[in-house]
């Protein structure tokens, strides 16, 4: 009889096909973990250590969440290989003006998996269910460098048997005046069974940096370390289209590509777009996986509570140009019939723009 175990692991393997391979690698376990936790990370290809902003950041770098003003909580669903799907789960809530708390889940759902004997005839069938579950917050700790740590579990069970082990992850942001740079490293922990064998939890190091290279289009690149399959590079663009002038409402268009693909696991192109309001962040992400057909995958991000006070209007505001500040100065001045910035003292004009001063104070002590 071919056993369930083989089975299971033979899910591994076909997981595996869709990564960058070599041959003389082994497999880790929960190989899903490796796919992009949400669709904009997808269909940026997995270069988001940097550029993540949002709550889904907790499955590549965490300290990307630190960007959020509002508590966020977001749903994933991957139509996957095999009849396989993927579901993930996140939430954030600011719980001071400098940190963030994270949640996060992920889930493999394989459906039923039949037993057969040696001449291919349906024994039976079982179950199997592959997870983590974490929690961490983010933080940050000064200007410019951000960091978070996250507790997780892993599990898995198929066949009767089932194992768990803890974990963790950490991340770090650093922004500079033109690029983010980011670094963390996830699903760090000891060794989990597979029946009666052992193996690696799929730690996956990884860099990136992004940059803004015109006003809507942001560039990332990520160079990502696999224990099982050694490195590859990422890289993905987002291209923002506003339909409002205040940014709350506008459309996107992504598109990425992973190198080190396997030769029958696709080209590593992958593309999605994305739909923004005020309260909800819709997106979508297609992946071409070659012979194994492609894998959908849809989002939707829920924003709701009151805002944190957000500095990042802030930090932009000081670090822009003396003479940029003075026009957006002059642009409400006018609107309130008076005279020329020009003609306006100084302290004037930046008590009239706000931020006011005790705002200043503020980041002065602290900003983004």
């Amino acid at each position: 009889m071919v056993t369930g175990m083989k089975r299971i692991i033979f899910l591994l393997i076909l997981l595996s096909a869709a990564f960058p391979a070599y041959a003389d690698t082994g497999t880790a376990a929960l190989p899903f973990l490796k796919i992009s936790g949400g669709a904009r990370a997808a269909a940026l290809a997995g270069a988001y250590t940097a550029l993540g902003d949002d709550c889904n950041s907790v499955f590549a770098n965490p300290a990307g969440s630190v960007y959020m003003d509002r508590r966020c909580l977001s749903f994933s669903h991957s139509i996957w290989l095999e009849d396989m799907s993927i579901e993930n789960i996140s939430y954030a809530q600011q719980i001071s003006q400098h940190s963030t708390l994270l949640i996060g889940a992920s889930a493999l759902l394989s459906g039923d998996m039949k037993y057969y004997d040696e001449e291919g005839s349906s024994t039976g069938s079982f179950d199997s269910l592959e997870m983590s579950a974490s929690l961490g917050i983010s933080h940050i700790l000064s200007k410019r460098f951000y960091v978070a740590a996250q507790a997780k579990l892993f599990s898995q069970s198929g066949d009767n048997r089932s194992d768990r082990v803890m974990g963790g992850d950490i991340g770090a942001i650093y922004r500079g005046d033109y690029v983010k740079i980011g670094f963390s490293a996830v699903n760090l922990g000891p060794k989990i069974k597979l029946g009666e064998q052992s193996f690696d939890l799929p730690r996956s190091l990884r860099a990136g940096i992004s940059r803004k290279v015109i006003k809507n289009l942001e560039l990332a690149v990520d160079w990502i370390d696999y224990i099982d399959s050694g490195s590859h590079f990422a890289a993905g663009g987002e291209y923002s289209l506003p339909i409002r002038d205040d940014g709350e409402q506008a459309i996107f268009l992504r598109a990425g590509y992973s190198s080190g693909r396997d030769k029958n696991a696709g080209s590593g192109i992958s593309g999605g777009i994305g739909f923004k309001t005020t309260d909800l962040l819709a997106d979508y992400a297609v992946m071409p996986y070659g012979d194994l057909g492609l894998a959908h995958r849809f989002s939707i991000s829920l924003f709701f509570g009151d805002r944190r006070e957000n500095m990042r209007e802030v930090y932009e505001y000081h670090y822009r140009s003396r003479e940029e500040n003075r026009k957006q100065s002059e642009n409400k001045l006018f609107k309130k019939g008076k005279e020329r910035v020009a003609d306006i003292p100084e302290n004037q004009v930046f008590d009239e723009y706000k931020p006011l001063k005790e705002t200043e104070k503020k980041v002065r002590d602290f900003t983004w």
